[in-house]
């Protein structure tokens, strides 16, 4: 049996809702979608990932079991604020006490943050005109930003530069997956794009991100990988965009269903 966290144990949906808070928790908004998708999992993972994790070549990712899930879950990074705040951090053992970790990024039509060529020159906060002489110039990358994207390129062995249109969030977001891993002694780490609509504009941003790492002509439902860091020399990194459903459309295609093994979510 697995067991999922938020601010405390979250055993109703209701608990869901204190954790992404009543103003996310909207129906075909992210936040809806993935506790309605995942409140009620034990040890399977929901379809269609159970099935793409199950079939996938990597044995490493096979027999995965659901241990423990943490809802809103944050990474700290190159300092104690704005860490990398994951939907979901999942935390799974395999045969042999294998643990791989799984960062969660849910999707319906909301995009993938600000492109670093924007995020890098936004101030925090609004500037009163008569101090921007004090503060940096407009259309200066922001120094604390500049810092944090050194940091990001290092954790992800990348030369991401100040006018890149890659987007922050996958950034951030597969480098919290590494950390992680870093830090639980994982045998393997997965960042997961679960979309729940049908965003042309996110799968294109993932697969420019996959190009980067090195793999081209990304597709949907594929585990792709492995990719290696020197902060984790010996442990694969992977990722995969599951085109999942809203609790609104139908039911899953028969590509997805597998009655003998299919836990319901």
């Amino acid at each position: 049996m697995s067991e999922t966290f938020g601010i405390k144990r979250l055993k109703r949906i209701d608990d869901w809702i204190e954790v992404v808070s009543a103003k996310n928790y909207r129906e075909n908004f992210s936040a809806f979608e993935c506790a309605n998708r995942w409140s009620d999992v034990k040890t399977q993972f929901p379809e269609p990932i159970g099935s793409i994790l199950r079939e996938c070549p990597f044995p490493e990712l096979t027999d995965l079991a659901i241990r423990q899930i943490y809802a809103e879950f944050p990474v700290w990074l190159d300092t104690h604020s704005t860490p990398s705040k994951n939907d979901l951090m999942i935390f799974t053992e395999a045969p042999g006490n294998r643990k791989v970790t799984i960062a969660v990024e849910a999707k319906c039509e909301e995009s993938f943050s600000e492109q670093v060529k924007v995020w890098v020159r936004k101030m925090d906060k609004p500037i009163p005109r008569r101090q921007r002489k004090l503060f940096n110039a407009p259309g200066n990358a922001v120094p604390r930003k500049l810092r944090r994207l050194a940091f990001l390129n290092e954790v992800l062995c990348l030369n991401v530069g100040v006018d890149s249109p890659v987007r922050y969030q996958l950034l951030h977001r597969l480098a919290s997956a590494i950390l992680i891993a870093r830090q639980t002694f994982a045998e393997a780490t997965v960042m997961l794009v679960q979309a729940f609509t049908d965003s042309p504009r996110n799968f294109e941003d993932f697969r420019y991100f996959c190009s980067l790492l090195g793999f081209e002509n990304a597709t949907k439902n594929r585990v792709i990988g492995p990719y290696y860091t020197y902060t984790l020399p010996n442990i694969p990194v992977y990722l995969l965009y599951v085109q999942d459903r809203r609790q609104s459309d139908g039911p899953l295609s028969p590509l997805f269903e597998n009655p003998q093994t299919t836990e319901a979510a």
